[in-house]
């Protein structure tokens, strides 16, 4: 304990000179690139979140314009495409589900396509994607 203030590890000036500039400047930077991170998808919730009509009046807030849930309602094809145009957007048909198929064959198909290339690697169709990064991390390059 410290004799003049009763407190363990020093008086409270002292801890406050004591606060690294370097560890603040770090945290200021953690928490920039954690809003420039998060902030475009903060972005697309708010317009996703907003009237169409209202979408170009208050560009400003960063509050949805007019809430609704007409949006996702749409791009699930549950909304008619009259009603899409009276609400503000266009006519376009969406099929969500056979977007959504599409991402999910060429999501799966996407290994299959590039495990037998690692086979001419000399590994193993089972966990190819492994053994060829360690392969490739435990050899040694020469030049």
């Amino acid at each position: 304990m410290h004799a003049d203030t009763g407190l363990i590890g020093g008086s409270v000036s002292e801890r406050v000179r004591g606060i690294r500039w370097t560890r603040a400047v770090a945290w200021a930077l953690v928490i920039l690139i954690t809003f420039i991170s998060l902030f475009p998808l903060w972005w697309v919730v708010r317009t996703a979140l907003t009237n169409p009509k209202l979408i170009f009046q208050n560009t400003t807030s960063l509050l949805p314009v007019g809430f609704t849930l007409d949006n996702f309602a749409r791009a699930l094809g549950l909304v008619d495409a009259k009603s899409a145009v009276e609400a503000g957007g266009t006519g376009q048909t969406l099929n969500f589900f056979l977007f959504l198929r599409n991402s999910i064959i060429v999501s799966a198909s996407r290994p299959s396509v590039r495990c037998p290339s690692a086979r001419w690697r000399r590994t193993l169709l089972p966990g190819c994607a492994f053994r060829s990064a360690t392969s490739f991390s435990s050899s040694t390059l020469r030049g």
